[in-house]
């Protein structure tokens, strides 16, 4: 899963926007990854992220972080992943609940909050007002790259 999260995270911490040939290898990696560990949250939690954002695929990717909040209602990272996918479908409040959970886990996620906040959600803008005004300006990257990792974690 970490090899699938870092090429997926690179537009977001500045890199070139994912090539075709890249997106379908995280996709591939993300797949043998919920093959291999299917009830591990962390692994569920990252999935939905990739699911959403990188396959496209916002509903599935939605049922996957609350599968990953079924077998660990404790993972902040479970929780980022249900935040960033609720307010890309318009659940604005339920995106800031998430946030505020992952918060009091781990204080580390108070910049999703942040992030949430300046993308439009306190403003009732659209979801896809609010998916490109929070995606970065530079050209780098047509999506969200949420900033998703406990660097702490295993």
């Amino acid at each position: 899963m970490r090899a699938a999260a870092c090429i997926f995270q690179r537009p977001g911490y500045g890199g070139p926007a994912l090539t075709d040939r890249e997106r379908s290898e995280v996709i591939q990696l993300n797949d043998r990854a919920l093959a291999l560990e299917p009830a591990d949250a962390f692994v569920v939690a990252w999935a939905s992220v990739i699911i959403a954002f990188a396959s496209g695929d916002i509903e599935r990717g939605s049922d996957y972080a609350d599968r990953a909040l079924t077998i660990n209602p404790n993972l902040s990272n479970a929780w980022n992943a249900r935040g960033w996918i609720s307010l890309c479908i318009g659940e604005g409040e339920r995106s800031l609940e998430a946030f505020d959970h992952a918060i009091r886990l781990n204080r580390t996620t108070l910049r999703n909050r942040e992030r949430c906040l300046t993308s439009g959600v306190a403003q009732d803008r659209g979801p896809s007002q609010i998916w490109s005004e929070a995606a970065p300006s530079q050209g780098h990257s047509e999506t969200i790259v949420p900033i998703f990792i406990d660097r702490g974690a295993p």
